[in-house]
């Protein structure tokens, strides 16, 4: 969750999952008006939200949910808000067995972005995304899955994705 005032952010509360007031966040604020950015994500840092209109994350873009709105204070207040997706993702589902040499599954894609901006809730970079997966024991004998996370961005109208099966050299 972050707070800004006047363009400016002053107040940022990070959460993880395992928290006991997971869901739950509380920010002690002057009356005033406000607004609001929050990021739910999987990622394992927090976003850096120094800026609503230009979030970053650390590492892959993962799962995602957002709120951006106005919010005024006037004293003892409590707000109840809800979260949208923010993201896009591509799915590849394997129903062969994966061969044995294949330790890695390579995806490069253009079209998306790996910075999100809550103020219009789309990508707002033009992101060359690339992401290496490993391929599981399981994969072997039944196939898998693999998902990759992009924001959409409002000059794109398609993901272009490569995806390379490599093995271990």
């Amino acid at each position: 969750l972050a707070v800004y005032q006047n363009g400016e952010r002053i107040e940022q509360v990070n959460q993880e999952s395992s928290s006991d007031t997971y869901g739950q966040l509380k920010v002690v604020l002057a009356p005033g008006q406000y607004t609001v950015a929050v990021i739910a994500h999987s990622g394992a840092k927090n976003a850096v939200m120094t800026n609503p209109e230009k979030i970053t994350f650390d590492g892959k873009v993962t799962d995602t949910f957002y709120y951006y709105g106005e919010l005024t204070v006037r004293g003892d207040t409590s707000q109840d808000l809800t979260l949208q997706r923010a993201v896009a993702m591509f799915r590849l589902k394997i129903t062969d067995k994966v061969p044995e040499n294949v330790s890695r599954m390579h995806f490069f894609y253009t079209g998306g972005s790996s910075t999100f901006d809550a103020v219009h809730g789309v990508g707002c970079v033009k992101s060359q995304q690339g992401e290496l997966r490993d391929v599981v024991a399981d994969m072997y004998e039944h196939g898998g899955v693999f998902e990759v996370y992009t924001f959409p961005r409002a000059d794109s109208n398609f993901l272009s994705v490569t995806v390379k099966a490599l093995d271990a050299g």
